[in-house]
């Protein structure tokens, strides 16, 4: 297998990686944790693993210079706590399917922060995705049979979490102007620890430990499984192939997730929500494609 095989290997494994994410939310909800108590076991674990490895095996680019700090507030305390917790609130309340899609909004947030941050132009294609996500996205909620079966506040977190992740993209890319990816990934998650410990009640979810231990193995499963392997895979495989092709390999994400949801966890797959969810990922995939 060519290098760049094994490196769309390694995108297409990151998505995958990331869609599974479910498979930990839901017995750590179930053994009694909360939607932010969840976020904080991801993202305190991800970076007290990530951390150290980095010192380890990369010192020269945990360096960064005090002025610079605040894109990692942004990134980590600000955005990557949002998008995380929101998330996590939308499956644990909400399905499966519905959070990931909705999470995946945020190819369009991108868009429309883009004009006015980088001086990007919205293409015809750009406009089209736009509208495929609005579609979708109503489609997916049951807005138009009625009453909807899905809570709105779980529809308003998803589309929230999806912002979120769209302007962590936004200000990643600031970031990475002046450090390297991985740099900015480990100071995100520290960053983001940071902005949890307060809100995550890590205690509590320590006194749940002797009578649930089992939230050891999935915790630790959901920061290096979801967390910490799909970044390594996902920037180790964007070093040998063009970055959209990555973007439209990894959008493999939201397939993988709406497929758990409903394999796994009998989540409802009515008509009107498989077209709204076909909607969204072609409009992900356009968006790739332009740009």
């Amino acid at each position: 297998m060519n290098t760049t095989r094994k490196s769309e290997l390694m995108v297409i494994l990151a998505g995958i990686c990331w869609g599974i994410i479910s498979i930990f939310i839901l017995p750590l909800a179930a053994a009694g944790l909360s939607s932010m108590q969840i976020t904080a076991v991801r993202l305190t674990t991800a970076a007290l693993i990530m951390t150290p490895l980095m010192l380890w095996k990369a010192p020269d680019k945990m360096r960064i210079r005090v002025r610079d700090l605040w894109m990692f507030v942004l990134t980590g305390t600000v955005f990557t706590v949002g998008y995380a917790a929101l998330y996590i609130y939308a499956n644990v309340h909400g399905e499966t399917s519905v959070a990931i899609v909705l999470l995946y909004t945020s190819p369009v947030w991108v868009v429309l922060l883009s004009v006015p941050m980088f001086g990007e132009r919205i293409t015809t294609v750009k406009m089209i995705s736009i509208i495929l996500t609005v579609a979708g996205c109503v489609l997916v909620s049951g807005i138009l049979q009625g009453i909807s079966a899905i809570s709105p506040v779980v529809v308003l977190a998803g589309l929230a979490s999806g912002m979120s992740y769209g302007l962590y993209t936004v200000f990643a890319r600031i970031a990475m102007r002046h450090y390297d990816s991985l740099t900015v990934t480990v100071y995100t998650l520290l960053f983001a620890m940071i902005g949890i410990l307060p809100l995550g009640d890590l205690r509590g979810v320590l006194s749940l430990i002797p009578a649930h231990p089992e939230i050891i193995f999935w915790g630790l499963g959901i920061g290096i499984v979801c967390m910490i392997a799909p970044v390594f895979l996902f920037n180790a495989g964007l070093a040998h192939i063009e970055t959209g092709k990555a973007a439209i390999l990894v959008a493999l994400e939201p397939v993988v997730g709406v497929i758990i949801g409903m394999l796994l966890w009998h989540e409802s797959h009515s008509a009107m929500k498989m077209a709204g969810i076909v909607l969204v990922i072609l409009a992900i995939i356009l968006i790739n494609r332009d740009s």
